[in-house]
């Protein structure tokens, strides 16, 4: 009489009329004797032997690896931008907005540092900010946490006093968001107006007249000198340097920025032709010096 023979535990035979037994695959198992199939691992859990007989051959899979399947010899590490901290877990984890994974096999989710921010799901880096924006906390998820800081001090222009750290109050600041670097004082800052006087402000004085066509820069009661004497004309007496006070030529309706009212060629204070009739309407000089011609300052 002929017996079969029941396959050994870790074997099987699916077949009829077979001499030999299979052994079990990796990913699977076989706990007693005499069957026909082999038992998959489940999923979350792996098994790279073949052969096996127990149930805990099938190990869970580590941290920051998976298993989707059922029957599988071997873990899946988790990409980029996914992580995992458990073991036995069918998938990876996404990282959240705010977060960041830049590895492989990762068990946690990176925070994102401060000035950087993450607004998408699986992140596998740190966006920065825009130039001088900061953020207040770690983690931002959005472009819309990064705040204006113009001078980099940490406090955001919104509730900073001095955006641009000049030492000169936003309110009282014609450049508030100027250079840096600097503080605004009187060797800096003639007309302390909060605007550098080497590249940034256009009237140092701030009387009215731009730095280009002001004869006095840090003079705010004077702007021009008509006859380059050094002294501006608010303050000189004689603004052409013709001789003649600038209220002795009002009074006979010469012209007190122009040396030689009539073009004749010679300063007004010698002969004037104001009517152009080719008759010197003034002759004389200025013997004593008092600004006015001798003919009129005599009488």
């Amino acid at each position: 009489m002929y017996y079969q023979t029941a396959c050994q535990p870790g074997t099987y035979q699916s077949s009829y009329g077979q001499i030999t037994c299979i052994e079990s695959s990796p990913g699977y198992y076989v706990p007693e004797y005499g069957y026909y199939n082999q038992i998959p691992c489940e999923p979350g859990t792996f098994n790279s032997n073949s052969g096996s007989i127990q149930p805990s051959s099938c190990i869970n899979s580590f941290p920051g690896h998976y298993v989707p399947l059922s029957g599988q010899s071997s873990m899946i590490p988790c990409e980029i931008g996914t992580y995992q901290p458990n073991e036995g877990e069918l998938l990876c984890l996404e990282a959240s907005p705010g977060y960041y994974v830049d590895r492989e096999k990762s068990i946690v989710q990176e925070i994102v540092d401060l000035d950087y921010y993450t607004d998408n799901f699986s992140s596998t880096i740190q966006l920065r900010c825009p130039l001088f924006h900061i953020t207040l906390t770690q983690g931002s998820d959005s472009i819309g946490a990064c705040l204006l800081d113009t001078d980099g001090d940490r406090i955001y222009d919104d509730i900073d006093n001095d955006d641009d750290n000049d030492g000169m109050l936003d309110q009282n600041d014609f450049c508030p968001l100027g250079v840096m670097g600097w503080t605004s004082g009187l060797v800096q800052d003639n007309d302390r107006d909060g605007c550098r006087d080497s590249d940034e402000d256009l009237d140092d004085d701030n009387d009215g007249y731009l730095d280009n066509i002001d004869d006095f820069d840090f003079n705010e009661n004077e702007w021009e000198d008509t006859d380059n004497d050094g002294i501006g004309n608010n303050a000189d007496t004689d603004d052409d340097n013709d001789g003649l006070t600038d209220v002795y030529e009002l009074s006979i309706l010469s012209n007190p920025l122009s040396i030689d009212t009539d073009n004749d060629g010679y300063p007004d204070m010698y002969r004037l032709d104001l009517n152009e009739d080719k008759k010197i309407d003034l002759y004389g000089f200025d013997d004593n010096q008092d600004g006015e011609i001798d003919r009129f300052s005599k009488r």
